[in-house]
């Protein structure tokens, strides 16, 4: 574990805490947090998504059910990825696929999406 890790379980804790109070199954994980505590961890989310966010998945009811003895199904939601993991429409290519990438633009305009 990196350094801080005493105050990083407790800040986890405390976020299972609001989730148990509030009865959500979601805890939402900073991206930034995780990067200044975890580097390497960073990166394996952000090329292996698929395989690591389901092992936060896993981690999170495992500690749930240990925290307060419930079977509940949590699962983890990830925010706040870096700068430069954030792309426009325009730059997205095939090399991304895949990975854990941020959309930066905006919503001029919606419809329904046609069948072919």
């Amino acid at each position: 574990p990196g350094e801080g890790y005493s105050d990083t379980a407790a800040y986890y804790s405390r976020l299972l805490d609001k989730a148990h109070d509030l009865e959500e199954s979601v805890v939402n994980v900073d991206l930034q947090h995780l990067l200044e505590h975890e580097p390497a961890l960073y990166t394996m989310l952000v090329n292996f998504p698929t395989e690591i966010i389901g092992i936060f998945d896993l981690a999170i009811q495992s500690f749930y059910r240990e925290k307060f003895n419930e079977d509940r199904s949590m699962e983890v939601r990830t925010f706040n990825l870096r700068e430069k993991e954030m792309y426009s429409l325009r730059e997205l290519d095939p090399t991304l696929i895949n990975q854990v990438i941020g959309i930066r633009g905006m919503v001029i305009r919606c419809s329904q999406v046609v069948p072919d």
